[in-house]
């Protein structure tokens, strides 16, 4: 397991809970320090948990099950993780609230043909929020190796 590939640069990175610390306070400070390279925020620990939701796209009859993270616009980058269509979020867009990236399996399960075609389409989750897609990432594992499932 320490040898597997899990589809990002797992080398010199910290997970840090803040603890009620405020995320821009935090990056803030730590961005300071000459010794480190990046700070990213995910609403989950990388291999360790994440939430899950019912999804949907235009045309689906059923709602698939669909593991998520909340991520900001450094996360990708900071993972060293390869964008396959589309873009990372941006702030300068301001529709980044209504956006979502997907992953290569989300993709699949979504019913969407290729990446380059997921991108535009608009997923909706539980809450009934539609999200427009903007970008796909290849896979990578964000729980244990033992759940066998990216």
């Amino acid at each position: 397991m320490l040898a597997a590939d899990y589809g990002f640069d797992r080398d010199h990175l910290v997970f840090v809970e803040l603890q009620g610390v405020p995320y821009p306070l935090f990056r803030q400070e730590m961005i300071k320090h000459s010794s480190i390279a990046s700070v990213s925020a995910s609403s989950a620990v990388l291999v360790g948990g994440q939430t899950w939701q019912r999804s949907r796209t235009a045309g689906m009859e059923t709602n698939q099950l669909i593991g998520i993270i909340t991520i900001d616009e450094h996360f990708i980058a900071d993972l060293g993780l390869t964008i396959l269509a589309g873009r990372a979020f941006d702030p300068a867009f301001s529709t980044e609230q209504q956006a979502v990236i997907l992953s290569e399996k989300a993709v699949r399960d979504l019913g969407l043909k290729t990446p380059e075609a997921a991108v535009g389409a608009v997923v909706t989750f539980e809450e009934d929020q539609p999200l427009t897609v903007v970008g796909v990432v290849k896979e990578f594992y964000f729980r244990p190796l033992s759940n066998s499932s990216r």
